[in-house]
């Protein structure tokens, strides 16, 4: 239902209430209509049976059991939509939950029979006899699809009883923009059937915002608000905004709430429209030089993310996320379909697909941290290999964390031994790999003739030199204030390392957080960079930026910065330049937005 529809239809009698969330995920507000999804209510007393009532009640199970085979079934074929990522664990997840359906309906119709008890306590009694023999943290993935399996048990067994279930029909829920309100955390099988639902949003309690039902909503692009716990007495079919932003949902909005929204969507609106005039277009600096901007995707998915914001092509592919999201090592056939699907999805716009750099914060699970990075990366190139192969686009591969030439040369001798091994199994490479190298490390950054024969081109990894050169870790928040790019010796550093790429004639990027920052545009402009690539959400606002700079006027504001040694008057220096950037004969994206008046937005 397109949202001016939904406006029309808003007529509230009842006050305003808000409901204020622990934390929201996504950037844009929604406005549609309730759909509540209540918790399971108070499960019957478990009672003994008369013998005549037993077979009832194992038909009964049986019938449940059909419907969570059927939901499970439905929700497996589904998984072909999801994200590279996610699709295989998810698919596991639900073979699992298939294997251990049966399991527990042999058990539960025993205990029925054994017991003469209900089917309702004897579902809870095997599923909580199970929980607790597992019952460690190793398994509570296992434990939450068990859970998962119960409950899609309990809300048969309960709408078989009379008992009406104010909770959400997988088969039967509407597809008309809603904004689901759940009472209860829901499941990952739960997600799935919700993909061709319309879904404009959820209100989750319960729910974790890096779990997996919030990483499916991510990828889907869903707006989520999480919550302790909902207002009683809320009604399907009230209308509702949901603003992720400010970390609240307005129940019954106010005429003026109304208003301030009815602004905001509109702008959202206009946004997405004004995207297209950056499709295509050739992004240049005042003075006319030609600066790039891709994308750092994470996952598969953010591909049409990249596209819709007319990234130049994929500067970084962090693979990272394919493996640790993970419960094992995904196979050669799984990584080459993930790198196919990212190569085919850009439409000829090149791909840079990292190494998977498996050092420090990116590496959280333990199989992956016992892995021999070598080991892995024998097999990932394979797959990278074969990818290419698959779609006839070149894969551009970029080597992190590199500390020494020999590293680089093992890379180099991993990639021919594999195009060699391809080809004789028949697998025609028509363009070679490029292979590329992060520049991230200070030995690296100051011997970067070492890998002149080595690297086709390079990419600057701002966040972990940053790191290395100030001592100050990304993830330490207590000192991150103190980490300054515009500090003379790490600007030099900077130069250095572009003036070496140039010298030797490779392209050279920066794919690190100061690409997505506005205000250091000029900055890495006035370094001479001409390729950035940055949040993928950040691309048009970049794309808008570098459109400001003259390039020539950044050069001299850099030279300057360097030579100034005070901090205070280096941050002056560089908000005095951003201050006066032109937006003369700009392809504006925000110009063409209708924004609501200062203060609009609820605080």
């Amino acid at each position: 239902m397109p949202t001016s529809d939904l406006l029309s239809d808003f007529r509230s009698a009842s006050p305003e209430q808000t409901i204020k969330a622990l934390e929201g995920m996504g950037d844009d507000a929604k406005i549609g209509k309730i759909l509540v999804i209540d918790g399971l209510p108070p499960l019957p007393k478990e009672e003994t049976l008369p013998d005549a009532q037993i077979e009832d009640q194992q038909g009964r199970l049986q019938q449940a059991l059909t419907e969570a085979a059927e939901a499970l079934a439905t929700a497996l074929q589904t998984t072909a939509e999801l994200p590279m990522e996610i699709r295989q664990k998810t698919m596991e997840m639900l073979e699992f939950q298939q294997t251990m359906l049966t399991s527990l309906g042999k058990k539960a119709q025993a205990t029925i029979a054994a017991n003469n008890m209900p089917a309702i306590p004897a579902v809870v009694n095997v599923c909580g006899t199970l929980i607790g023999k597992l019952g460690s943290a190793h398994n509570r993935h296992n434990i939450a699809d068990i859970e998962n399996i119960q409950e899609l048990l309990l809300r048969s067994l309960l709408t078989q009883s009379g008992v009406e279930l104010n909770i959400l029909s997988l088969k039967d829920a509407p597809d008309d923009g809603r904004i689901i309100m759940a009472h209860c955390s829901l499941s990952p099988s739960d997600m799935i059937y919700l993909l061709d639902k319309n879904i404009r949003g959820l209100v989750m309690v319960g729910a974790s915002p890096s779990g997996h039902v919030a990483i499916l909503a991510k990828e889907l692009g869903i707006p989520c608000l999480f919550v302790d716990e909902l207002p009683d007495g809320l009604h399907n079919d009230v209308p509702v905004i949901l603003d992720p932003e400010v970390k609240t949902a307005f129940i019954s909005p106010s005429p003026k709430t109304l208003e301030r929204y009815r602004h905001i969507i509109k702008g959202q609106e206009r946004r997405t429209e004004a995207r297209q005039a950056f499709r295509g277009i050739k992004i240049n600096t005042q003075d006319n030089e030609h600066v790039s901007v891709y994308a750092n995707i994470s996952f598969t998915g953010w591909v049409k993310r990249a596209n819709l914001n007319s990234a130049d092509g994929v500067g970084l592919y962090r693979t990272e996320f394919l493996f640790s999201s993970q419960e094992k090592e995904p196979t050669i056939a799984l990584q080459t379909d993930a790198y196919a699907h990212v190569l085919k999805g850009m439409e000829g716009h090149s791909v840079t697909i990292r190494l998977c750099d498996i050092e420090g914060d990116k590496n959280e699970q333990e199989w992956l941290k016992k892995t021999d990075r070598w080991d892995l990366w024998d097999r990932q190139i394979e797959a990278m290999l074969r990818a290419s192969a698959q779609t006839g686009i070149r894969a551009h591969i970029l080597v992190p964390t590199v500390r020494d030439a020999s590293e680089m040369q093992r890379v180099r001798m991993l990639v021919e031994q594999k195009t060699g091994k391809l080809k004789n199994q028949g697998v025609l490479l028509e363009n070679p790999a490029k292979i590329g190298m992060m520049v991230e490390t200070p030995v690296a950054a100051l011997d970067m003739e070492s890998y002149a024969n080595l690297a086709d081109f390079y990419s600057i990894g701002s966040n972990d030199l940053m790191a290395s050169l100030t001592g100050i870790q990304r993830t330490d928040q207590h000192l991150s204030h103190l980490s300054d790019v515009t500090h003379p010796r790490i600007l030099k550093v900077f130069q250095d390392i572009i003036a070496s790429a140039n010298i030797q004639g490779k392209k050279i990027s920066l794919c690190g957080g100061l690409a997505s920052q506005p205000d250091m545009i000029g900055i890495l402009i006035g370094l001479g960079l001409r390729r950035l690539s940055a949040g993928v959400e950040n691309v048009l606002e970049i794309k808008e930026r570098i459109q400001m700079i003259d390039s020539g006027q950044a050069k001299n504001m850099v030279e300057t910065l360097m030579r100034t040694p005070n901090r205070t008057e280096r941050e002056n220096i560089l908000s005095r330049f951003n201050q006066g950037l032109s937006t003369q004969n700009i392809v504006s994206l925000n110009s063409t937005i209708l924004v609501p008046e200062p203060g609009q937005r609820p605080a």
